[in-house]
């Protein structure tokens, strides 16, 4: 009876151990980066005692140059923002929610600015674009991107209001407005792309040639979208980012 006892207490006392061997880690956090893209205002310059200044550009004319990122409970993040460039990376929680971009304000919370909702898993690029019914980044759109590329890949977003016909490797395709598409783009010297718009009467209207090339390392992101202005010589822009792709991370052994 006694060794009973003995037995069963010590059951009691290593319980606690066992759950806390098998409690599962916490999930780490993820890595967001914001690509904001769009063409440039014009430029602006005034003559001040025979000296030419560059004057800045007007507000609201490009985003903002800095944002604060608040996700969930976690202390916001100041970001910096440019045309046509991915930003520093800012961890976000893991799971599903939302995040707010809120303009940079020295007294307090800036009033937010936008609200983009957040895959529940792995990194991402929130990809943003004005408005193309507004006059300004006071009204901008949002796309989330997942950063899943792998080395050798070739991302092609179009943001534009309606839908781009590419030639790619001798691949017709017509690429409708936030459908990203993934295509392989080798190391092995220049690829070609042709981008065409549609006429009213739905032909196909040449635009623009495009050439792409990357490291057997990296992956390579093209982004289309409208061109701004009342009379720009093309309808579409793009921007183009390659990047080293994240080296894939080795399986978890068995237990």
């Amino acid at each position: 009876m006694g060794r009973r006892r003995i037995f069963a207490l010590g059951l009691l006392l290593a319980a606690p151990l066992i759950a806390q061997e098998e409690a599962p880690a916490p999930t780490p956090p993820r890595e967001m980066r914001i690509l904001p893209v769009g063409d440039h205002p014009p430029f602006r310059q005034e003559i001040r005692g025979g000296v030419r200044y560059e004057l800045p550009a007007p507000p609201w004319s490009i985003p903002p140059r800095q944002v604060e990122v608040v996700a969930a409970a976690e202390k916001p993040a100041l970001v910096r923002l440019t045309l046509g460039r991915p930003s520093e990376p800012v961890a976000v929680p893991a799971g599903p929610g939302s995040v707010s971009l809120r303009e940079k304000s020295t007294s307090g919370p800036g009033p937010q600015w936008l609200r983009v909702r957040k895959p529940e898993a792995g990194d991402f690029l929130v990809v943003l674009w004005r408005d193309p019914s507004a006059s300004s980044w006071k009204s901008a759109r949002a796309l989330v991107l997942p950063s899943d590329a792998p080395a050798g890949s070739l991302t092609i977003l179009n943001i534009a209001p309606g839908p781009v016909a590419l030639i790619y490797r001798g691949e017709k395709i017509v690429l409708r407005p936030n459908r990203p598409l993934r295509k392989a783009l080798p190391a092995r010297g220049p690829a070609g792309l042709q981008l065409a718009t549609f006429r009213k009467d739905g032909s196909p209207e040449p635009r623009l040639s495009i050439s792409l090339e990357q490291q057997s390392d990296e992956r390579t992101c093209l982004v289309l979208y409208r061109s701004d202005g009342h009379d720009p010589r093309t309808p579409v822009g793009y921007t183009i980012f390659r990047e080293r792709a994240p080296v894939p991370s080795a399986p978890a052994p068995p237990s």
